[in-house]
């Protein structure tokens, strides 16, 4: 009897735990946009076993609201400049990437670029195929040879994500875990090319372990035509910047 009572007891401790999980799962931002942490979780479990050996010197993410798009919806172009030093021989860079459940992968051209000596070579980048949730993928980029420490790494990746960012109500834009050694500064930017006139933004960060998302900036828009930016040095390791902004109506 007292053997089933500490099973019983062993598998109620486990779906107490379970729920607890899910619950942190699906808190979200203290902001009018929804912002489901699932998705960190993933990055956070997967960064264990992805990691770029990288010094990184500068990440950039510029997100552009294009005129193309359906409803209150518009396509978003991203372009990731990241520049730094190599600390162990590579072959590839990696990156995971979320998208949305209306997105299909098989839809997203990746490109991505190396700049050397003035000139951009373009490289292979491809969306691995490894059974991951299918809204986050992890982005391959081949050298095509091997870097040894102490060269040069400056990537340029690019891609567009259809009917992503809302032009008539708020919205907001992430950069990820880094998924290198160290980060000496961080860029995001948000320019929109149509004439949407922005109310506010503010910029946050969340790491797992976090009980929110952390406020660092509440934008002064004052100086704000089309485009929203934020720098930072020395950012937080294996957490998400996020570029929250809301619409003039």
């Amino acid at each position: 009897m007292s053997q089933r009572v500490e099973v019983l007891n062993v598998k109620l401790n486990e779906q107490d735990a379970m729920i607890r999980s899910l619950q942190e799962m699906m808190k979200i931002v203290p902001f009018k946009g929804r912002f489901f942490l699932t998705t960190e979780y993933l990055y956070n479990e997967l960064g264990e076993y992805i990691q770029n050996n990288i010094d990184i010197d500068s990440i950039e993410i510029k997100n552009t609201i294009e005129k193309r798009g359906m409803g209150n919806k518009r396509d978003s172009f991203v372009r990731l400049n990241i520049r730094g030093v190599v600390s162990h021989k590579i072959s590839t860079f990696q990156l995971l990437v979320a998208g949305d459940t209306i997105v299909n992968f098989e839809d997203i051209n990746i490109q991505a670029f190396e700049r050397v000596g003035g000139k951009q070579k373009k490289l292979c980048a491809r969306i691995a195929d490894n059974g991951q949730d299918s809204l986050l993928k992890q982005v391959v980029v081949s050298y095509g040879k091997v870097k040894s420490p102490g060269s040069i790494v400056d990537l340029m990746i690019e891609w567009c994500w259809p009917n992503m960012l809302n032009i008539t109500d708020c919205d907001y834009t992430t950069l990820p875990n880094f998924l290198a050694g160290t980060v000496k500064h961080l860029k995001m930017s948000l320019e929109c090319k149509e004439d949407i006139g922005f109310k506010s933004a503010s910029i946050y960060k969340y790491k797992v372990g976090m009980d929110k998302a952390q406020l660092i900036l509440d934008v002064d828009m004052s100086e704000i035509t089309d485009t929203i930016s934020y720098e930072e040095d020395n950012p937080l390791m294996n957490s998400t910047y996020i570029l929250y902004y809301e619409v003039a109506r």
